[in-house]
């Protein structure tokens, strides 16, 4: 079904020597004999720790059972590197013996394959150069290049420059190497240092290189059900570098075909679609399984779509994203590596004794059920998943998974916990901790940010290559975005509950239950977008020539990045987290960085009555009187979300009063109207810091000028999310902080 990319592994010999010692690596794996494998080796007498390694990585090579599996080493100095291109997870172990001086130090190597494309046009005599950074190397970098030959295309030229890699001592002796395929350069190293890339061209190259490609793997496909003569199955590829953004593949079943014979017809008409050539889009095809391959410079999906009345199914399995992350003790991203644990959960039809998962038992949640976390690598897997009954019987299926990670990188900080670089851009901050450049790959690519006094982004420049590309300037009220203007001042986009309008044409929002738009739809009904999202926010855009400004839980996506722009932050779907503190601290909770309190499918707010700024008008001569409600409808079907109902905050109070529905509230506090509510739609984690300030509010105590019923209201909002806009000077008023909830987009609340 295909290999594993399996881990690569670093091996790194310490101490001192003593003759005699015997140092064991053990290398465990479904296909060896047992299930693994052990390396001995006795250290000799003129042995130094160099020599050790080199003797391993010899034993390693010379035997039988490693080369029939495919693993194979290399050393430099006192560090041995281990690849394994086995079908199966290839894992390791070390052990020395009794009183060894000697130590062995395994690490998986956190340098994954980085992608480098190859673009624009050839010009004969350019020069492409590849900058690599590492502490191992003299100087901590060196420089690969090649000069654009007459006869030369851009694979040639990338085929070119892998081999100015590969001919480069000072990389070889770091473990840099590189393969090329098409237009797309894949760089690997196996050094103990991070190796970064930069890539450089001479003035006037006219040759594009662009470094971390989307990895776009493999999709499988499945061919499903019974066949019918005439029907037609198509597949359709999506990829910026197609025209109009995508190619349809179609196949017409024919009277003879069965149901491997049409995968294997529907892939040869992938490979001999030129557009999809052009692409570097291929498939290839076991039983009624077909695997497509994308080596695309662009992130490459897919759909699929039937005949009416087709017999047959297309199953478009997703990829996995496996990826291991390294967090500091300030919960901030360190490290991140492609591959990583995988949660697989299975059901049996008859109570089982044991069950495994890549070799690797499995947890019995019930006699039925079982779970595991194997570790993955990135690409392709196949995973044998075993299961034995009362009577011994075991039976194995294996699955093939695909898995997409992320490029190796180390992400960095600044004294404030702002993310400063994520391994491929950069950021850049200001005194009051506002993003106000990122700076890509290349020569002189960023996108600039400009705010107003609350803190709101109004325009983003947009810079490639030192030239101005564009302008946007936006209109706000609150925190509300009505239009994108361009350079001269003159609306390009306006936005509205349901919809945007883009230069006079209406498209409108299908949308989900957080309010991510699943689908823009023009005047006449018909789709012109369609996205998916994963868990965590991740697009995917299905069809559609067509975009949305505004994407996953209703907030703008800034492309550019691939940054979602919130409120206060800017949100990382790739990593699932934002990229700079909470700008409420730890009121909201220990991790400043995490969102949906890392809980995203389970934490959600289907009612959307979360937080309702109340105002008593006519109390105090006048002057009136402020509350707050924080919570939901408490409905017998929605134990899971631990809410409790609705929670009412007035000053003077010693806790909240609770309400099971919001009608019961109105109903009981008749002196409250909806007219004079303002209500906003909140995530459950900022429903709860608006709780615990206002709890704090209770506790601190009343006072005139500094704690009074409109500083409770407003201390509440403000920790659920909700911008209150500047203090009232000399107090708080209960009028202006309900005024000041209207601006920040506070509407009455619907009825229920």
């Amino acid at each position: 079904m295909g290999y594993t990319d399996n881990f690569v592994e670093n091996a790194v010999f310490g101490g001192t020597k003593t003759t005699g010692d015997v140092l064991t690596l053990t290398f465990k794996d479904a296909a060896l004999s047992g299930g693994q494998k052990s390396i001995n080796y006795t250290v000799l007498s003129g042995d130094n720790l160099t020599s050790i390694a080199t003797a391993i990585k010899t034993a390693i090579n010379a035997d039988t059972d490693m080369q029939a599996l495919a693993v194979t080493a290399t050393s430099i100095g006192t560090a041995l590197t281990i690849k394994s291109t086995s079908a199966n997870a290839t894992t390791y172990a070390q052990s020395v013996s009794t009183g060894a001086t000697e130590t062995i130090a395994l690490s998986i190597n956190q340098n994954g394959p980085v992608r480098i494309g190859i673009g624009g046009s050839k010009t004969t005599g350019d020069t492409v150069s590849i900058v690599a950074f590492d502490s191992g190397l003299t100087g901590g970098t060196e420089t690969a290049s090649y000069s654009v030959q007459s006869g030369d295309n851009l694979s040639a030229i990338a085929a070119g420059l892998a081999a100015s890699i590969n001919a480069n001592t000072d990389l070889q002796s770091i473990g840099v190497s590189a393969s090329s395929s098409g237009q797309v350069l894949t760089i690997s190293s196996n050094s103990l240092n991070e190796t970064t890339y930069r890539v450089t061209t001479s003035s006037t190259a006219t040759e594009i290189v662009s470094v971390d490609l989307p990895p776009n793997g493999t999709q499988t496909t499945v061919i499903g059900v019974t066949r019918t003569t005439g029907d037609v199955l198509t597949l359709t590829v999506y990829d910026a570098g197609l025209s109009g953004g995508l190619e349809a593949v179609a196949y017409t079943v024919l009277s003879g075909d069965t149901l491997t014979s049409i995968a294997t017809n529907l892939t040869a008409a992938i490979n001999a679609n030129i557009n999809l050539q052009a692409v570097n889009v291929s498939a290839t095809s076991s039983g009624t399984v077909v695997f497509v391959k994308s080596n695309s410079l662009n992130a490459t999906t897919y759909g699929k779509s039937l005949s009416g009345g087709a017999t047959e199914t297309i199953a478009l399995a997703p990829s996995t994203s496996a990826n291991l992350y390294g967090y500091n003790n300030l919960n901030e991203l360190t490290s991140i590596a492609a591959g990583g644990p995988t949660k697989f959960e299975g059901n049996a039809n008859k109570a089982l004794t044991a069950a495994s998962v890549n070799s690797n038992p499995a947890r019995l949640l019930d006699s039925l059920k079982f779970e595991a976390n194997p570790s993955l690598s990135n690409g392709a897997n196949t995973v044998p998943v075993a299961v034995t009954d009362a009577n011994s019987t075991t039976v194995t299926n294996n699955y093939w998974v695909s898995t997409n990670g992320s490029a190796s990188a180390t992400p960095t900080y600044d004294a404030n916990g702002n993310m400063t670089s994520d391994g491929t851009n950069y950021y850049l901050w200001d005194a009051d901790n506002r993003l106000v450049k990122i700076t890509y790959p290349g020569t002189l690519n960023n996108s600039q940010f400009a705010y107003n006094p609350f803190s709101q982004a109004v325009t983003i420049t947009e810079i490639s290559g030192g030239s101005l590309i564009g302008l946007d300037q936006f209109v706000l009220t609150s925190a509300t975005m009505h239009e994108v203007r361009n350079a001269g001042g003159s609306a390009v986009k306006s936005f509205f509950s349901l919809g945007q309008i883009n230069s006079g044409t209406s498209y409108f929002y299908g949308q989900d239950l957080i309010g991510s738009v699943r689908s823009l739809t023009d005047s006449s009904g018909g789709l012109a977008a369609n996205y998916s999202f994963d868990s965590y926010g991740r697009a995917s855009k299905l069809s559609g020539a067509d975009a949305s400004d505004f994407q996953y839980a209703a907030t703008y996506f800034h492309v550019p990045s691939g940054l979602n722009i919130a409120v206060r932050r800017f949100y990382n779907p790739v990593l699932s987290r934002w990229i700079s503190r909470d700008p409420i601290g730890e009121s909201g909770g220990t991790n400043l960085y995490d969102y949906a309190v890392n809980n995203p499918i389970s934490i959600v707010d289907p009612s959307g009555l979360d937080v309702i700024v109340l105002l008593k008008p006519s109390s105090l001569g006048g002057i009136g009187h402020c509350a707050i409600l924080i919570g939901k409808d408490k409905d017998p079907y929605d134990d899971k979300t631990k809410y409790s109902g609705w929670n009412f905050w007035e000053s003077g109070a010693l806790g909240p009063q609770s309400y099971l529905r919001l009608r019961d509230f109105y109903a009981g506090k008749k002196d409250y109207s909806r007219r004079n509510s303002a209500w906003f739609e909140k995530p459950p984690k900022e429903d709860a810091q608006g709780n615990a300030a206002a709890q704090k509010s209770l506790d601190d105590g009343y006072d005139f000028f500094s704690n009074n019923c409109a500083d409770l209201c407003r201390k509440a909002a403000q920790a659920a999310g909700i911008d209150m806009g500047p203090q009232e000077w000399p107090a708080s008023t209960p009028r202006g902080q309900f005024e000041a909830a209207r601006r920040a987009g506070g509407k009455p609340p619907p009825e229920n």
